[in-house]
């Protein structure tokens, strides 16, 4: 992964039991992860992992600390192991393995998100990149950067305040901007979010590239900009693409 995300930094989501010949022992699966992602960092690799807490959204104080990550344990165990590598984002942090990312996402500021100067704002005029071990791309939250650019009707910028904890426990106020879904209007057209169909289609049109990493592992990589390119063409057509109907 170090040569793929080299000059094209990526997100990476994935489901443990996608990586698990990596390991001998299932016991120590977690530090084999740990330390190929590492490892590929060491090598030149550019790979952020998301540790979404939700905090603000959640009433809740954020601590680049002790916040847990609420995408479960294996995200949280990056948290616990790498506090300092964890973004200034109270909702949708990521744990950045990288020596290119720009110093300012881990500084106390106010933060957007899905805005300019964003972090995913950032890698997507960088060629970044989507990627997933274990057929997870359909949940790539930095869709909704996209969805901004787009400026779909069924979501809208919110300011969430709350208080940031840095790594010296220092507290400190913040907002922070989040494209929020409309949640009368989902409830109104019964709709909700679903980038199932998108993906599928991504990779029926061979626009989802295939790795297998050493015969150990499937990634599946999607280059951003070429989801926008697609999307823009779609959701004119198509406004509600992204979302899918709630059954009764």
């Amino acid at each position: 992964m170090s040569k793929l995300t080299r000059n094209n930094p990526g997100f990476l989501h994935f489901d443990i039991t996608g990586f698990i010949r990596i390991s001998r022992n299932p016991l120590t699966l977690l530090h084999d992860l740990n330390n190929l992602i590492k490892e590929c960092h060491f090598n030149g690799g550019n790979i952020f992992i998301p540790l979404y807490s939700y905090s603000y959204t959640d009433n809740e104080e954020y601590s680049l600390k002790k916040s847990v990550s609420k995408l479960g344990k294996v995200s949280d165990y990056f948290r616990i192991l790498h506090p300092e590598k964890r973004t200034i984002d109270a909702i949708f942090s990521y744990a950045a393995f990288s020596n290119w990312v720009n110093r300012k996402y881990f500084q106390i500021s106010n933060y957007a998100t899905f805005s300019k100067g964003s972090l995913i704002d950032d890698i997507f005029n960088k060629d970044g990149l989507l990627m997933s071990v274990g057929r997870r791309l359909h949940y790539s939250t930095e869709v909704h950067y996209i969805e901004r650019l787009l400026e779909v009707k069924y979501r809208f910028d919110k300011n969430f305040h709350g208080t940031f904890i840095d790594l010296d426990n220092n507290k400190h106020s913040q907002v922070v901007t989040y494209f929020c879904r409309d949640l009368e209007f989902a409830k109104k057209m019964n709709i909700t979010v679903s980038f199932e169909k998108l993906f599928n289609d991504l990779q029926d049109l061979g626009i989802v590239q295939n790795y297998y990493i050493n015969g150990d592992f499937h990634l599946e990589v999607v280059n951003l900009q070429q989801v926008y390119d697609y999307l823009k063409i779609k959701l004119p057509n198509d406004p509600f693409y992204l979302m899918k109907k709630i059954k009764e």
